[in-house]
This record gives structure tokens, C-alpha cells and sequence, in this order.
């Protein structure tokens, strides 16, 4: 009882904290987004003047509510969350710097770091209303109470997220010249679906804070919605529940729940890390290349190195790394690979190596192998990039098409589509290929990344699965066996159900888009355009042949929901509408049909 009673004073005392940082982030977003529409010097000024006054109250209460909260927490004798000191830091850094804001307005310095930490008084004010919500969720749980399926939290979480997003790009401060709302609900869904298809110039068209709110959309879409919401509640020291962690398993698509926190855990650090490392990498090979803008380098650098890492192709520049400052540079071309790479191979893959690895350090006993997961993703991975490469290759080289260069540029652009086959990074115009070059990059795409990694497609091991059961048919034998496992019935079976969902959704959408677009069906190579474009969206590649912003306003949105579809995955999408049925107690008599 008594713990009860000291929660709930905890949840009491977090409600002012919450209400003043969630006001605050407001005002900086309206500052940010709205006041400097249609307003005359004097006003903006003037309403500049006010939103200070307005959020130095705001963050004085704030600070204040934190102090107050964790002398509480230090007479009740109980854990005083890492949260608390941080705010309190925060708010004492804040207090002396928005004092002098208030006395020098053009102090450039110390209005970043004034707006610094406004966004993260209220980034944690947001975490703490989500560690709110998730307790009451556990106090309001009953036993048998039926709980939204996996799949279910995943699509309406991805929709909100698209939908916030849309509207903070549709604000005066986002855009330069504006943007019709179809085309910031087409480019929002592009890269919270990590895809990289645009109908606008992403460089030109938006302001640094529009940039921001598309980088933001392609790092938390690459992670998972839920994923990082759940990562902000460990960060809070709360431990997920059971439900939680059934969520995350079905959303993760991993069997054991008990490595779940774990593999939440290195999804932040390796994203984080190698996007850093790529930043870092890109900034000093960019420094001082006539054509990259030197004076944003820095924001450069990051946009392009979680682009790639998260596979979402989406670039700043107009020509994507085709633009001719960087065409030819070999090095940055290489880490933007790498970078693609280590996204593509997958999370579950980089836990079990980091366990490995721990366990060496540690002098534990390894396991003698290697996961059967880990053992297929990186054969097939190797494979898919040695074989596509060479076909690539020597499709280049030798149809006929209007695609000039010379045989060595030919065998990079051959490795960067093959590596790149789930990004949309492009170094030339895929269009000036051969018609077969083209539909090799659509089986590219079809096949895609690997299970927990960034990439789209079907993924790879189930494109493996696939053949290898059809061959067991042929061979007459009983099982699929991979490293001297076999491989369970649900689990091919899947595969095949993913296969063949996928083939079906994907014709059956390029024949929507052939009667929504006839002028295009109608011209050469139309056909292929658009079957293109389609299994570009639904693979989340975003390679295009030029056709993105010619479409009309029900064919951006259709390609739109493709590229939403394809970042759940149609299996998991369908589990949204079909119950999976308990096994039944008993079998039907077994009857063989003719089929040849």
C-alpha cells in the first residue's frame, strides 16, 4: 500500500514537468514553424520578443517542478530516476542563458543554446509523457484483457508518425515556396518507409527545419516506431513488461522475448554509431570539394550518412551522388556503401557477434557455430552481391542501350546498384539502360535486404528459402536443411506465403497504375516505368526511371500506401485482417490431385 501511495505521488509530481516541457517544445515549434508567415518586421520582432518572455516562464517553472520532484524523491528514500538530474542540469544551463537572450537578442551563440535546450526540456518531457501512459497502461491491464496485435501497432503507429510529419513539413517555416499537401504526404510516407522515392527536390524546396523533420522521418522509420518509443522507456529505467515485450518480438520478428531488450539495445548503439562514423567519414572527404556547400558541411554529411545507413536514398543534392562535384569520388561513393551495407545485413546478426565478441573478451565458451539466421544472411548476402554484381555487369557492358562510360565505371555503378539494391542512391540515369538491366534491378529490389536490418524487399533469406524448397521438390526429399538444421514447416511456409502475396500485390497495382496513368502506358517502355516504379515502392528502394513527378494525385497516393505496406511487410499487413486459427485436433484424410 504504501508503495502505491509514493507512486502515485511520482505520477503527481511528473504532471507539471510534462505540461511546462511539452509547452515549451510548442512554442519553439510555432516560433519555428508559424511566426515568421505574413508578418511585418516590427510584428516579428515584437512576437519574438513575447515567445521569450513566454518560454523563459515556462522553462523556469519547468526547473523549478524538477527540483521540486526530486527533493521529494530524496525524503521518500526512493531510486531518483537519471532523468530528473538531467532536466535539472539542463534547466540551470537554460536559466543564466535566457536571462542574457532576454538583455541581447542578436547573440547568435546564445540563442542556439537557449532553442538547444528548449528541444530537449521538451524531447524529455515527451519521454516522460510516454513512461506516463505505458505505467497507466500497466495499471489499467486486466488479466484476459485482449491486447492489439502486433501488427496492428505497428501500421497505426507508422500512419500517425507519417501524419505528424505531413503536417509539420505543410507549415510556412518548413518550405521556402510552399508544398502541396499531397506532395508532403507522398514524401513523408517515403521516408518514415525508408524508400527514397520524392516528387520534389528535397534541397531546394525546404528549410533547414524541413530537412530536419525528413531526416527525423527516415531515422525513426528505419529503427521502428515502437522500437524507439520502447528504447526512450528503458532510457527512463523502466523494464518491459510482458506485453511489451510480445509486441516487440511480432514487430521484430524474433521468436524468444527474452533477447528483446538486448536487441533494442544494439539497434540504437550500431545505428547510432556507424551513422556517426559515416558522418565523420563523409565531412572530411566533403571538406573543401568545390560544389558541396561548405558552410552546411557538417548537416551534409549527417543527411547523406543516416540516408544511407537507413536505406532510404533520400539525397540533398538534385542529382542524387550523380551530381558532378561528387561523381567521381570514389572515396565518399565507398562509405556511402558501407554505410548501405551495415544496414542492410541486419541487427540480429551484429547482436549475436557482439555476444560472441563479449564472450571472447570475457573468456566465456562460445557457441562452436554460428546461428542458422546469421549463418543464411551472410551467405546469401554474399552471394546476392557477387552474382548481382556480374549479372549487372555484364548486362551493361553488353546490350545495346544509350548508357555511355567505360567498362570500369560500368562494373561500380554494377556493385553500387547490387549493394545499394534496397536505397535508390543513384550515380547515373538507370533509364539509359537496357530494357533487360532493368528488370534485373526490379528482381534486385524484389529480393532486398535481410530480416532486423534497414533494407526492403522480401529479404533475401526468404528469397533463399524459396528456391531451396522448390528444389526440395524436385529432389523428392522431406525437409529443407540448412547447417545441419532443419528448417521448421511454418517458417518456409511463410516464405513461400511472402513470395506469393508479394508477386500478386505488385501486379495487381501496376495494373491500377496502367489505368490511372494511359498516356503513360500508351508510350514506349510505359509498361515497364511503371511496373518500375511500383516495385520500387513496394520494395522501399526508391530507384526510379523518371516518373515520380508526373503522376497523378491518386497514383502518388497508391505508390504511397505501396511504400507503407512494404515497410510492414504484406504478410504481417494481411495478419492485420486474418485471425490465425489454433491447430486442429485432428486431420482430414489425404487425397493427391493430378497436376500435370
Amino acid at each position: 500500500m504504501a508503495t502505491s501511495s509514493i507512486q502515485r505521488h511520482h505520477t503527481a509530481l511528473q504532471i507539471p514537468e510534462i505540461i511546462s516541457g511539452m509547452l515549451i517544445l510548442f512554442v519553439v515549434l510555432w516560433q519555428a514553424c508559424f511566426m515568421k508567415a505574413g508578418v511585418s518586421e516590427a510584428q516579428l520582432l515584437s512576437m519574438e520578443k513575447a515567445s521569450l518572455v513566454l518560454t523563459a516562464g515556462l522553462a523556469f517553472f519547468n526547473t523549478f517542478s524538477v527540483l521540486v520532484h526530486l527533493i521529494a524523491t530524496f525524503f521518500q528514500r526512493t531510486g531518483r530516476p537519471p532523468i530528473l538530474w538531467i532536466q535539472l542540469s539542463v534547466g540551470a544551463v537554460m536559466a543564466p542563458c535566457m536571462v542574457q537572450v532576454l538583455q541581447d537578442e542578436r547573440n547568435v551563440a546564445l540563442m542556439a543554446t537557449t532553442l538547444a535546450c528548449c528541444l530537449v526540456i521538451g524531447g524529455l518531457s515527451v519521454l516522460n509523457l510516454i513512461s506516463y501512459i505505458q505505467a497507466r497502461k500497466h495499471a489499467d491491464f486486466r488479466p484476459g484483457h485482449k491486447s492489439w496485435s502486433p501488427a496492428v501497432v505497428f501500421f497505426t503507429g507508422m500512419v500517425a508518425f507519417i501524419l505528424m510529419s505531413t503536417l509539420l513539413l505543410m507549415t510556412p517555416g518548413a518550405t521556402y515556396n510552399g508544398i502541396k499537401l499531397e506532395d508532403a504526404f507522398f514524401i513523408c510516407a517515403s521516408a518514415s518507409a525508408i524508400t527514397g522515392l520524392t516528387g520534389v527536390d528535397v534541397g531546394s524546396t525546404f528549410t533547414p527545419l524541413g530537412k530536419c523533420v525528413v531526416l527525423m522521418d527516415f531515422q525513426v522509420g528505419a529503427i521502428g516506431v515502437m522500437t524507439f518509443s520502447f528504447f526512450l522507456i528503458m532510457l527512463l529505467g523502466k523494464r518491459l513488461g510482458m506485453q511489451d515485450r510480445r509486441v516487440l518480438s511480432g514487430i521484430l520478428d524474433q521468436e524468444g522475448m527474452r533477447i528483446i531488450p538486448s536487441l533494442i539495445k544494439s539497434v540504437i548503439c550500431i545505428t547510432f554509431g556507424v551513422e556517426a562514423l559515416g558522418t565523420t567519414a563523409l565531412y572530411y572527404t566533403w571538406l573543401g570539394v568545390p560544389g558541396v556547400p561548405q558552410d552546411h558541411l557538417w548537416f551534409y554529411a549527417l543527411f547523406h550518412a543516416v540516408s544511407a545507413f537507413c536505406n532510404a536514398g533520400i539525397s540533398l543534392f538534385p542529382n542524387s551522388m550523380g551530381q558532378e562535384c561528387i561523381l567521381y569520388n570514389y572515396t565518399s561513393q565507398s562509405i556511402m556503401m558501407l554505410c548501405t551495407f551495415a544496414g542492410t545485413l541486419g541487427f540480429g546478426v551484429y547482436l549475436e557477434a557482439m555476444q560472441r565478441l563479449r564472450h571472447k573478451i570475457l573468456h566465456k565458451p562460445n557457441p562452436a557455430r554460428w546461428s542458422t539466421h546469421a549463418w543464411l544472411v551472410m551467405r546469401v548476402t554474399l552471394i546476392v552481391t557477387m552474382v548481382g554484381t556480374l549479372i549487372l555487369f555484364l548486362l551493361g557492358a553488353l546490350e545495346p542501350s544509350d548508357h555511355g562510360g567505360e567498362t570500369h565505371r560500368i562494373f561500380w555503378e554494377s556493385l553500387w546498384i547490387t549493394v545499394g539494391r534496397s536505397t535508390g542512391f543513384t550515380l547515373s540515369d538507370i533509364n539509359t539502360y537496357g530494357p533487360a538491366h532493368k528488370m534485373f534491378v526490379c528482381l534486385l529490389m524484389f529480393v532486398g535486404g535481410n530480416p532486423t536490418g534497414t533494407g526492403g524487399g522480401i529479404y533475401a533469406p526468404v528469397f533463399a528459402l524459396c528456391l531451396l524448397e522448390v528444389l526440395r521438390i524436385l529432389r523428392g526429399e522431406q525437409d529443407v536443411v540448412l547447417h545441419k538444421c532443419r528448417i521448421a514447416r511454418r517458417t518456409v511456409g511463410r516464405a513461400m506465403a511472402t513470395i506469393v502475396l508479394a508477386g500478386s500485390w505488385i501486379c495487381l497495382c501496376t495494373m491500377v497504375l496502367l489505368l490511372l496513368e494511359p498516356e503513360t502506358a500508351r508510350s514506349a517502355g510505359g509498361l515497364q516505368a511503371l511496373f518500375f516504379e511500383e516495385v520500387s515502392a513496394f520494395t522501399t528502394t526508391g530507384y526510379s526511371l523518371g516518373i515520380t513527378a508526373q503522376l497523378c494525385t491518386a497514383s502518388k497516393l497508391l505508390i504511397a500506401v505501396n511504400m507503407i505496406f512494404g515497410r510492414i511487410g504484406m504478410f504481417a499487413f494481411m495478419m492485420i485482417f486474418i485471425q490465425q486459427k489454433d491447430p486442429k485436433p485432428f486431420q482430414y484424410p489425404e487425397v493427391q490431385l493430378p497436376l500435370t
